[in-house]
């Protein structure tokens, strides 16, 4: 049963990225009605409006519900064959890191990308980058506005990928040891000289 919501979650992603690359601004969508030509985009009108209404809301930025579903897959694959492993990253903690990600990629794609050359249906960032990015330029000018959500970009990333990057129990219980053997060794090579010393004076 596991493997077979982990395949669901496959397809529904590798769909997702394809309905994105195969976007036009012909097709009739959630901000177009179209141009009453055949649909181009390779996942019909459901994909086309789909498609429409995250780059109308995201941008370019929308390719990151893509990278969300490849991070899903690699944390649902880690667990098909450990089906006993305990997520030690919450959720919650990771829906609101990829919250940041999104919206303050959006706001970056707005500020300083907005020359990208990529069909979208409104400007880079679309609606979400323009009223996050320019907005927090009328308040904090716009290099504070990028610096501002440069740093709040790397918080979620940190927060979103954390269950990915996570390294294994093992791995990280090989690589305490070393460390604590690492840190012994200078101690022990410190101590060396000075034993030979006691024991020659007690001679």
């Amino acid at each position: 049963m596991r493997e077979s919501w982990w395949l669901l979650v496959v397809a529904a992603f590798l769909w997702l990225a394809l309905i994105l690359a195969t976007y036009t601004k012909a097709d009739p969508g959630w901000s177009f009605s179209g141009s009453g030509g055949a649909i181009a985009n390779r996942g019909g009108t459901v994909g086309a409006w789909l498609a429409d209404l995250l780059l109308y809301l995201f941008g370019f930025s929308a390719w990151w519900w893509v990278v969300a579903g490849i991070v899903v897959v690699v944390a649902g694959y880690r667990r098909i064959g450990r089906p006993d492993l305990a997520s030690e990253h919450p959720l919650g903690l990771a829906v609101l890191g990829f919250t940041l990600v999104l919206l303050c990629s959006a706001g970056i794609e707005a500020l300083r990308l907005y020359r990208i050359p990529a069909t979208l249906p409104l400007a880079p960032g679309g609606a979400l980058g323009d009223l996050m990015g320019n907005g927090l330029a009328r308040f904090v000018g716009f290099n504070g506005a990028t610096l501002l959500l440069l740093a709040l970009f790397a918080v979620g990333w940190s927060l979103f990928s954390g269950d990915v990057v996570a390294a294994p129990d093992g791995t990280r219980r090989h690589g305490a040891r070393a460390g604590g053997r690492l840190a012994a060794a200078p101690r022990r090579r410190a101590r060396g000289p000075q034993a030979g010393r006691t024991g020659a004076g007690r001679a």
